[in-house]
C-alpha cells in the first residue's frame, strides 16, 4: 500500500471532509464553522464532526464495497 511508503493518499470519491484528505476531525475547522454557521445551514453533511466530533478516520473502512478494499488491489 502506499501509505506503507509514506505517500498520502486521498479519497477523490468522497465528499466529506473527514474521508477525503483530512483523515479525522479538524478541530480548528470545527470551531470556526459552529463561529460562522451556528445552525449548519451551508454544506449540510460536509463534516462528519459536525454531528459527530469523535469521529476517527477508519481506513479499513474506507472504501465500501468489498471489491475495493486496498487487499484486493
Amino acid at each position: 500500500m502506499l501509505e506503507d511508503l509514506g505517500c498520502t493518499c486521498y479519497n477523490p470519491h468522497t465528499y466529506r471532509l473527514e474521508e477525503g484528505s483530512h483523515r479525522g476531525v479538524n478541530k480548528a475547522q470545527l470551531e470556526l464553522k459552529k463561529d460562522h454557521d451556528p445552525k449548519g445551514l451551508l454544506n449540510p453533511g460536509k463534516m462528519i464532526a459536525w454531528e459527530n466530533e469523535h469521529y476517527e478516520y477508519d481506513l479499513s473502512t474506507h472504501y465500501p464495497y468489498e471489491g475495493l478494499q486496498s487487499n484486493n488491489l
